[in-house]
């Protein structure tokens, strides 16, 4: 018959301490205060100015986009419209 190992209760118990001890220094007193940042992404896939490009084809064959890889150059806009200004160059 295999023994089995239990872990002795006293690194139990430690390991309960440690990890209540970092719950509450996670739950400081400390409020940081919130911002929040919205942008847009716009993408052209096709034509003039394009911004996303195809690095690797799929493995899969030719019409598949399951396995790959764009490398974007996205326009960030501080709105969903495109004649938004633009907020990177």
């Amino acid at each position: 018959m295999a023994a089995t190992y239990s872990p002795p209760p006293l690194m139990l118990v430690v390991l309960l301490l440690i990890a209540s001890a970092a719950v509450a220094a996670a739950a400081g007193d400390n409020v940081d205060k919130l911002t929040r940042i919205r942008v847009y992404v716009h993408e052209k896939f096709a034509g003039a100015n394009t911004t996303a490009l195809t690095a690797v084809q799929s493995p899969l064959g030719a019409g598949e986009t399951f396995g790959r890889v764009l490398v974007l150059d996205d326009e960030l806009r501080d709105g969903a419209d495109r004649a938004k200004s633009a907020l990177s160059p």
